[in-house]
């Protein structure tokens, strides 16, 4: 898994997601079938961003294609704390996250 919001502070990050996104909500039933999920909510202009808690820490992981996003959400994995819908142009300006984005 290659692309993360790089701020500094998780409360960057969720401030991130939230002026140039939305919070996903009941994002646990994405559970249910992650890539089926990610076909009817996910555009060209949209991509996820996932919110895990690795305790000192939370890492935003974008879900740049269908394959990272069912990665990232893995049913079994109780780092996740939530999903964000965010603006592809935002993400094109963090750095290291453009090269990911598929035009």
């Amino acid at each position: 898994m290659g692309a993360y919001i790089d701020r500094n502070t998780t409360e960057e990050k969720i401030a991130f997601c939230k002026e140039f996104g939305t919070k996903v909500e009941n994002w646990e039933g994405i559970f249910d079938d992650p890539a089926k999920w990610y076909k009817e909510n996910v555009s060209i202009k949209t991509f996820p961003v996932i919110d895990l808690n690795n305790g000192g820490f939370h890492a935003f992981g974008v879900g740049y294609c269908e394959r990272e996003f069912t990665m990232f959400m893995d049913p079994s994995d109780p780092r996740i704390e939530g999903v964000y819908l965010v603006d592809r142009k935002a993400l094109e300006k963090e750095p290291g996250v453009k090269s990911y984005l598929r035009s």
